[in-house]
């Protein structure tokens, strides 16, 4: 039986909104919801009990970018909260319309 401590990854639903509303898109719901923090710190905890080695958190909409703010502090709450020699990456899952340079720097740092 697997649990906490076999997690490899979790995808964070940030939001349901999209700015381009494709209509063959499979985030149909298109509510204009996000995570709450208290979701993303305890998501982001969660993943952080893993025995793995390594990994993966990754943001997904809708679209990311439309709450970026959250995003900024679920990496900062990584970061500040594994443990150490705890191999932790990251990704984002964007239409990548809203890139500004503001997004390219967090993303290269």
């Amino acid at each position: 039986m697997t649990g906490p401590a076999d997690i490899r990854a979790v995808a964070l639903i940030l939001t349901a909104e999209c700015n381009l509303r494709c209509r063959y898109c499979y985030q149909n719901d298109k509510k204009p919801r996000r995570m709450t923090r208290r979701t993303l710190l305890a998501s982001i905890d969660l993943l952080l009990r893993s025995r793995r080695p390594e990994i993966h958190l990754e943001f997904v909409g809708g679209e990311p970018l439309l709450q970026f703010a959250l995003v900024r502090r679920g990496v900062s709450y990584a970061k500040k909260t594994k443990k150490p020699g705890l191999s932790v990456r990251y990704g984002v899952t964007t239409n990548g319309t809203l890139l500004a340079p503001e997004h390219v720097a967090f993303f290269d740092e």
